[in-house]
């Protein structure tokens, strides 16, 4: 009978015993397990932080661009009257010469300008109606240097046809609607990079450590009764 009873205890006791080396392993596996996924949040939280970061500088470098090529469709198309005002006075080659170099570029980086706002319907417009402007106005300069050239009609003819009048109109137009081009975009890409979705917040694996105070709790508590029963039974 004595026998049997210190048999119960020893295997009551290896049976605490073993809970709490179970109880050591489930808590370093978790542990363990919780930092590999720790880590794994903040490598993807990093990759997607970093991701944004591309993002918002595209869009800074796009607008730079935007403004770079709205501002020198603005100096080319002065530039061009200017060019046709040299030229109407003194009938230098230099003058016409320079409006053709114009004539040939300011085509292409209204082009180039509309590449860039192919995806943006606001802003397409916009761009259209500044190549319609820079259209017209070579179109003015061109028809203002064929009337220079005539030898029929001197400079107060000239004037007298208000092709000056019609060119400062078209620069007028032409200088709002960049401007418009600008400040729209300038307010698209506020809206975009405030829009974007930050970074998941870092969180700790709440659920592991919870699940491993309660196993240890229910394994403590086991070992009690067990402690319990084997000093009741001396």
């Amino acid at each position: 009978m004595f026998r049997n009873k210190t048999t119960t205890r020893l295997l009551l006791l290896l049976v605490a015993l073993g809970l709490l080396v179970l109880d050591y392993v489930v808590a370093k596996a978790l542990l363990r397990d919780g930092g590999a996924t720790e880590a794994l949040q903040h490598d993807q939280e990093l990759r997607a932080l970093n991701e944004l970061r591309k993002q918002d500088a595209m869009q800074v470098k796009r607008h730079l661009q935007l403004c770079s090529l709205a501002e020198e469709i603005s100096q080319l198309n002065y530039d061009a009257g200017v060019a046709m005002g040299g030229y109407s006075i003194t009938k230098d080659a230099m003058f016409s010469s320079r409006f053709e170099k114009i004539e040939e570029v300011l085509p292409k980086k209204v082009q180039e300008l509309s590449g860039l706002v192919s995806t943006i319907p606001d802003e397409k417009d916009i761009v259209q109606s500044i190549g319609e402007q820079t259209t017209a106005m070579l179109r003015i300069n061109k028809q203002a240097q064929a009337l220079i050239d005539d030898p029929k009609i001197n400079q107060e003819q000239f004037k007298g046809r208000h092709v000056y009048k019609d060119i400062r109109g078209i620069s007028d137009r032409l200088r709002q609607q960049i401007h418009a081009l600008r400040d729209k975009d300038l307010t698209r890409m506020d809206d975009v990079i405030h829009k974007q979705p930050a970074g998941s917040v870092h969180k700790k694996p709440e659920s592991r450590i919870l699940a491993l105070y309660c196993f240890a709790g229910v394994n403590a508590i086991f070992g009690c009764l067990i402690g319990r029963f084997f000093w009741c039974r001396r």
